[in-house]
C-alpha cells in the first residue's frame, strides 16, 4: 500500500508541473495550415518538461522543420526569465512564409530588470530574410501581446547574421505574465533557413546579452570562412 501510494504521488507531482511551471506552446504556420504544439502535448518530440521540440512539415510548401523551444524549468525561471526559441532546417519547396512562435506563462514577478532578445544564424536561402520579434502580456495569456513588455524586432537578409537590441519591461511586472517570441522566416524561392533565438531578462543594462550577440557574429563568420 505504501509503495502505490509513493507512485500515486509521484505520478500527481509529474503530472502537476506543467501548470506549476507554465506551459510552453509552440505554433507553427504557413497562412493556411498551422500546427500549434504544447509542452509534453501531442507532435512534442521533446519529453522534458521546459521544452518542446516539433519535427515535421507545415502545409505542403515547408516540407522540413526541426524546431525547439526552452523555457522554465530548462532555461531561466518565473522570476528571471530566459526562453530560446532556434530552427536548425526550415525547409521550402518554394516561395511563402513560416511564421513560428513559442510562448510560456506564468512568469513574474519581475523587478528593476530590462528584457533583451538576441538572434544569430549562418544559414539562410538566398534571397531570404527572418525577422525575430518579442512581446509579452500582463494578462499572462499564451501568444498574448498588450503592447506593454518585452517589445522588439529584428530583421535579417544576409549571412552569417547576429543582433541583439533591448525590449523595454515598461515598469515592475507582477506575477504573473506570459512571454511570446515570434520569428517570421520568408522564402523567395525553395531553400533551407536556421537561426537561433533568446529573449531574457537581463540585471546589468542588456551587457551580457550585447556581448552574447557579439559572440553568435563571431561564431557565424568563422563558420561561413569554414565554409569557404
Amino acid at each position: 500500500m505504501k509503495k502505490l501510494t509513493l507512485a500515486l504521488t509521484v505520478a500527481a507531482a509529474v503530472a502537476a508541473m506543467p501548470t506549476a511551471y507554465g506551459v510552453g506552446t509552440m505554433s507553427l504556420s504557413d497562412g493556411g495550415t498551422t500546427v500549434t504544439i504544447t509542452d509534453n502535448g501531442l507532435g512534442d518530440s521533446n519529453p522534458v518538461i521546459g521544452a518542446v521540440t516539433y519535427v515535421g512539415a507545415v502545409g505542403g510548401n515547408w516540407l522540413v522543420n526541426i524546431t525547439t523551444g526552452l523555457s522554465k524549468p530548462v532555461v531561466g525561471s518565473a522570476t528571471v526569465p530566459k526562453m530560446d526559441l532556434n530552427s536548425v532546417n526550415a525547409t521550402s519547396g518554394g516561395a511563402g512564409t513560416l511564421t513560428i512562435k513559442w510562448s510560456d506563462d506564468n512568469f513574474g514577478p519581475l523587478g528593476s530588470e530590462s528584457f533583451q532578445s538576441s538572434a544569430g544564424g549562418t544559414a539562410l536561402a538566398p534571397g531570404a530574410s527572418v525577422t525575430v520579434n518579442t512581446y509579452g502580456d500582463t494578462g499572462n495569456a499564451i501568444f498574448g501581446n498588450d503592447g506593454t513588455t518585452a517589445q522588439s524586432s529584428q530583421t535579417f537578409n544576409s549571412v552569417p547574421f547576429a543582433g541583439a537590441v533591448a525590449a523595454p519591461q515598461g515598469g515592475p511586472l507582477p506575477a504573473s505574465y506570459s512571454l511570446t517570441m515570434e520569428a517570421v522566416i520568408v522564402h523567395t524561392a525553395n531553400g533551407s533557413s536556421g537561426f537561433n533565438a533568446v529573449l531574457q531578462a537581463v540585471p546589468d543594462g542588456g551587457s551580457t546579452l550585447m556581448l552574447f550577440g557579439s559572440a553568435l557574429g563571431a561564431l557565424g563568420l568563422l563558420n561561413w570562412r569554414r565554409r569557404k
